[in-house]
């Protein structure tokens, strides 16, 4: 399975904006290379070679920490989405709208698995990807990241993720604010 380049170009532009493109090269392996150089954003990347990706990001990125991933992933969701007319909109929709929002686009960037949003009136949605048991940690760490990071643009208040990935037949992220 792949997904889309989009998310990996993301990352480089992150990576350059940090000026950190030397240290990621240089502990690039030839394949990790291709990918950081050329990749494009209606490419298609095979997702354990993405995983690899944001774990080698995220190591020098957020070097020891055990959330790098999640970390990179939160940075680009609102790297992506910091500015601009986005800045008015995400002042008048929710968190619900945009955890539901990353549910629909999820065929966008991933070639399998459905994705469903379940929203309770005490402040607690659960985006829960079914029908992709193979989906590398690493792609799923970073996928909660960067809900997480644009849903924390919606409002003042706190929001939280935890992922359950005890299910491999159903990951899950559990958002509170």
């Amino acid at each position: 399975m792949k997904i889309k380049g989009s998310i990996i170009t993301g990352i480089r532009e992150l990576i350059r904006e940090k000026n950190l493109e030397e240290k990621v090269l240089a502990v690039c392996d030839s394949r990790m290379e291709k990918i950081y150089l050329r990749t494009m954003e209606v490419s298609w990347v095979p997702v354990q070679d993405a995983g690899d990706f944001f774990t080698l990001c995220a190591k020098v990125l957020f070097p020891g920490d055990a959330l790098g991933i999640r970390k990179l992933g939160i940075e680009n969701g609102k790297r992506h989405f910091d500015g601009g007319i986005y800045k008015i909109i995400f002042k008048v929709i929710n968190v619900e709208v945009v955890i539901k929002k990353s549910a629909s686009l999820w065929r966008r960037f991933h070639q399998k698995g459905i994705c469903e949003v379940s929203c309770t009136k005490d402040n607690v949605g659960i985006m829960c990807v079914r029908d992709y048991p193979e989906l590398p940690e690493a792609v799923r760490m970073g996928a909660g990241g960067e809900a997480l990071g644009v849903a924390q643009l919606t409002t003042k208040r706190p929001v939280t993720m935890k992922e359950d990935f005890c299910d491999p037949d159903a990951w899950k992220w559990i958002f509170s604010w």
